[in-house]
């Protein structure tokens, strides 16, 4: 009997400790920390490797924002995050950068149609991130990989072993949680082409991140392709 009640406490005691792993945080109608009474939104922060994912629900509980974060307490941001409206459809979608937005957002009506995008100033992170490491981040099977996907999803793209076509350089980040934040178009290319690259480039699968002495850390490219 002893040895029973022992065991239920234990598995009391980790389960509790497992639901204690979330960060639940109350908000007001700015987005502003504040009590649970004089709350609007209910932000639960959980551990996600090495970053935390970041859900806000309302107060109906639908889900208002749904994000990953560099901190246990949902104060940074990074990579894509996605905000809905109480109907459920998306109401913008775009990326931050340590808390930041930045690059093209989309936004939309309730009813789910295009409104004018916004777009927001991009600051030099490159200077925040490693140019080589120990296992540099990964795409899928590899570097041909992406190099396929830009050829299907980039209509601008010319294969240089085809036809000539303008270069086109451009910059990004592969976070920790390998997320690929801040593309640029460093050089090359023209308006219609970079807008859309940017907008390939802001909605990529997730990568492997790179590894610098065991730990997942940020890591800066820059690639060149051709295009039309």
């Amino acid at each position: 009997m002893k040895q029973v009640i022992l065991f239920l406490f234990s598995v009391t005691m980790g389960s509790s400790a497992y639901c204690q792993m979330d960060n639940v945080i109350y908000l007001n109608n700015t987005l502003e920390e504040v009590k649970k009474r004089k709350s609007t939104y209910k932000m639960v922060v959980s551990p996600s490797g090495s970053t935390y994912s970041v859900t806000t629900f309302d107060q109906q509980e639908e889900v208002f924002m749904e994000a990953n974060s560099i901190d246990a307490e949902g104060k940074q941001l990074d990579g894509p995050v996605v905000y809905y409206y109480p109907n459920g459809k998306i109401e913008s979608k775009g990326q931050y950068l340590k808390g930041d937005k930045v690059g093209i957002w989309k936004r939309y009506t309730p009813s789910g149609m295009e409104k004018a995008e916004r777009i927001y100033s991009l600051y030099d992170a490159s200077k925040e991130a490693y140019t080589y490491v120990d296992r540099m981040p990964v795409f899928n099977e590899g570097i041909e990989s992406f190099d396929e996907f830009l050829k299907l999803s980039f209509s601008h793209y010319v294969n240089p072993s085809v036809g000539k076509g303008q270069q086109l350089l451009f910059s990004y980040i592969i976070n920790e949680s390998g997320y690929l934040i801040n593309p640029k178009v460093i050089k090359g290319g023209n308006t219609v082409a970079n807008k859309k690259l940017i907008e390939i480039l802001q909605n990529m699968p997730v990568w492997s991140p790179g590894v610098k002495q065991g730990q997942n850390v940020r890591v800066y490219i820059e690639k060149d392709i051709y295009c039309k």
